[in-house]
């Protein structure tokens, strides 16, 4: 039993605990009083358990645990009754909200000096301005704003809190911490978050940042390739005395000499990131700190795990350890352990102090997941990021994205600035009176009406078919990997009965554990939007990801339509995208796996080399579209849906959109008198899914030539064959493609009209599978 004085000490060194102990606290350890008063008296100690359930003891010399203190009161426990598995999940599925992993490539962000102010305007503090602004190079003023930004991303993400509400501070070591006052307690305690803290690093151009829930994390990023070219001995010969015999062995005999620099670089960021997790700074013999990689580290191209030993003594299971490669350069290293190992100026700081042995166990099995690379814009906050995307959109009237009318230009940035909304459960209720569908336009706006017969060879279009352009039912063997499996079709035209019957049957997937799905659908669902919002929903039922671009068809107005535009209509298709969470914009499926929707429209400029004269299906194709009078173009007679300039708008619309997730620009330029700006990059580019409505080359369209000229535009081609993707899909022509074009895989799985050709191919194989390997996973039942 512990002595009163003991008891007053606790209640003096923790003013957040009432003083007040539970039944049966008179046979705790003294230990376990110190977890119980530092939490506020909301943790106590679990049930019993075998002596190897003790949490090690530090490793390091420092002081007792009694003489560290707490902050504000903690979160509920994560403890929980033996036996009760079902709120284990829970917690531990609260828990895993709290573990997040981003980092940001300072090279792809070039910014104009606008660009650069506004952003360095979000740090509040002055004094906090002034040191970024303290760094001679660019890059190193970049990677300093960069982690502040990065620190107020974590806190905003993870805790829901304003920028303004959360202070965050640095311990006399440099180490950042958050100040635990009403608003971020309040906020870890509603979400189950007991010790929140992160760590955050930079080197090379890139900038860092790990959270933990529980456990102390400590994180260091460090460029492989740093002094190559230099003598490897020289580097050796500085560093001799940092790492033990063991380490040695380890990276002189890694390989050539970059390969031994990479190893030495990867056992210095592990020690980094151990000494920065325990918040000690530069006063800790390294000597004393020894790592070795296993082996047996499941894909060690990617992730490898390390054992430490301290002293000659072994942390395991007290800490664990994960070397991860971000990119071709850049290798990152993390450190999990408890907070009582680590010194005293930062453990103070922290709301649990002190973690008993199952605590402990439940941080370190929460899963560690990849780290995620993140653009400028999205490191700001929903509120400042119209105000960077009015900075980066072109100067009104200097582009035809910047001619826009201003309602669309504002209703255009409210759409960028935005994420997708929760899903939308109720979805509006339609009919069909007609077997060929409700309101359908008139029959002469329709590329492919049902009388008319494709005037090529029936046997020669037949092989053609058959040879090159059959239902993809196996992806390529290199179209695998990201954790996903993926599935296209087009033109769905569900205005026929026929085609919403197939589209009601279609079926989820049956995947293999881990494996999640996704389907691409590149345009011409429906010219109604109450249409194209069931069969979204019906996908969305059935898939994990949804990706959609809108085709010629969706942009057709109502008769009954006055005053709208259909770019009108397309804000509306992208905001009922939104409410349904199918995605239009680019998005990161996995740190190996990008899809990049496209927007587009035709242009006559892809038919080079036919005849200049519009044929009569041409001249009155989309004649049921209606476009802003600045988009008219001399070319295009009386139906602007031939101009050239709204494929350049669309262009122009996914070169701001593609900044977001910091992808290159395809757009070589936005016009006289657009001001150049610097796109941010991904760094290295994943494997890309391109998507879009129509055809980026003639090559992929053995169709009737009077309907080239409204095929595809050159701003579709430059776009496509700039982002260099892996496959891209595409509609709009209803013949069924699989074929190589300038090394890209380019596929169109076309439902189509009730009677066409890609029917007789088999409609009962459609959707088309195209990434995931095979054999392709099953459907359900």
């Amino acid at each position: 039993m512990v002595s009163e004085a003991f008891l007053g000490s606790l209640r003096a060194e923790f003013p957040g605990w009432d003083g007040e102990l539970p039944p049966g606290a008179e046979a705790w350890s003294k230990d376990e009083l110190l977890l119980f008063a530092g939490s506020g008296g909301y943790l106590r100690p679990a049930p019993a358990a075998a002596a190897e359930d003790a949490v090690p003891a530090a490793p390091v010399d420092g002081p007792p645990v009694e003489d560290q203190a707490s902050a504000e009161p903690p979160p509920p426990p994560t403890s929980t009754v033996a036996g009760d598995h079902l709120a284990q999940e829970r917690v531990l599925e609260r828990l895993a909200a709290g573990v997040g992993r981003w980092y940001l490539d300072v090279d792809a962000w070039q910014p104009t000096a606008e660009e650069w102010q506004f952003a360095l305007s979000l740090v509040a503090d002055e004094a906090d301005r002034a040191k970024v602004m303290r760094f001679v190079f660019e890059k190193d003023r970049k990677l300093a704003l960069g982690s502040r930004l990065l620190q107020r991303f974590c806190v905003r993400e993870v805790l829901g809190l304003a920028d303004h509400e959360v202070v965050i501070d640095r311990t006399p070591q440099k180490k950042p911490f958050i100040v635990w006052n009403d608003a971020a307690s309040n906020a870890a305690r509603s979400k189950g978050l007991p010790n929140l803290n992160f760590n955050v690093t930079h080197h090379g151009s890139v900038v860092a940042l790990a959270c933990e829930p529980v456990c102390v994390v400590g994180v260091d990023v460090m460029k492989e390739d740093e002094r190559a070219g230099s003598p490897l001995e020289d580097l050796f010969n500085s560093f001799t005395e940092y790492f033990s015999d063991e380490e040695w062995r380890t990276i002189r005999g890694a390989g050539g000499v970059e390969a031994q620099r990479a190893e030495f670089y990867r056992h210095w960021s592990l020690k980094e990131a151990y000494v920065k997790a325990e918040g000690r700074g530069l006063g800790v013999d390294l000597t004393t700190i020894s790592f070795t990689l296993r082996p047996d580290s499941g894909n060690s191209a990617l992730r490898k795990h390390a054992d430490l030993i301290v002293k000659g003594k072994s942390l395991d299971p007290a800490w664990t350890f994960l070397l991860e490669k971000l990119d071709p350069k850049h290798v990152v290293a993390l450190a999990r352990g408890a907070p009582q190992h680590c010194f005293p100026d930062f453990s103070r700081e922290l709301p649990l102090p002190v973690l008993s042995a199952a605590q402990h166990r439940e941080g370190l099995a929460l899963p560690s997941p990849p780290f995620t690379q993140v653009s400028l814009f999205q490191l700001m906050a929903g509120t400042d990021r119209p105000r960077l995307l009015a900075l980066r959109l072109p100067p009104r009237g200097s582009t035809l994205l910047g001619s826009a009318p201003r309602h669309w230009r504002e209703r255009f940035l409210r759409w960028l600035a935005t994420s997708p909304g929760p899903p939308c459960r109720a979805r509006a209720a339609f009919t069909l009176s007609h077997e060929d569908g409700e309101g359908e336009p008139p029959r002469a706006d329709l590329p492919f009406p049902e009388s008319v017969q494709i005037p090529r060879n029936p046997n020669e279009l037949f092989q053609w078919y058959r040879q090159s352009s059959r239902v993809p039912q196996h992806p390529s063997p290199q179209h695998q990997g990201g954790g996903w499996a993926v599935w296209t079709v087009s033109d769905l035209h569900a205005d026929f009965k026929a085609n919403l019957d197939w589209i009601d049957r279609v079926k989820a997937p049956v995947v293999e554990d881990g494996l999640r799905t996704a389907i691409l659908v590149p345009g011409d669902v429906s010219h109604r939007l109450e249409v194209l919002e069931h069969v979204l929903g019906v996908f969305k039922d059935k898939f994990d990801e949804v990706f959609y671009v809108p085709g010629n068809h969706e942009l057709w107005l109502e008769r009954e339509a006055t005053g709208q535009t259909s770019l009108d209509k397309f804000m509306d298709i992208l905001e009922l995208c939104d409410r349904l969470r199918v995605r239009c914009r680019p998005t990161l499926l996995s740190p190996s796996l990008l899809v990049v929707p496209l927007f587009s429209w035709y242009a006559p400029d892809l038919d080079d080399h036919s005849n200049p004269q519009l044929s009569r299906m041409e001249e009155g194709f989309d004649g049921s579209c209606s476009w802003p009078a600045y988009l008219f173009h001399p070319s295009c007679a009386e139906n602007t849906s031939l101009s050239p300039l709204v494929s350049q708008l669309f262009a122009e619309v996914n070169h701001v959109v593609q900044q977001e997730v910091g992808l290159p620009s395809p757009v070589a330029s936005l016009g006289a008198g657009g001001r150049a700006r610097g796109a941010e990059t991904l760094v290295p580019s994943p494997r890309i899914i391109s998507c879009s409505h129509f055809v980026p080359d003639l090559e992929l369209y053995p169709g009737r030539p009077d309907l080239r000229k409204v095929m595809g535009s050159q701003a579709l081609r430059s776009q496509v064959l700039a982002l260099k993707p892996t496959v891209h899909v595409f509609g709009h022509s209803h013949i069924p493609v699989r074929y190589l074009w300038n090394n890209i895989e380019c596929i169109q799985v076309p439902l189509g009209y009730p009677n066409e050709m890609s029917r007789r191919l088999g409609a009962e194989n459609l959707p088309g599978y195209i990434w995931g390997g095979a054999p392709p996973p099953k459907w359900s039942q």
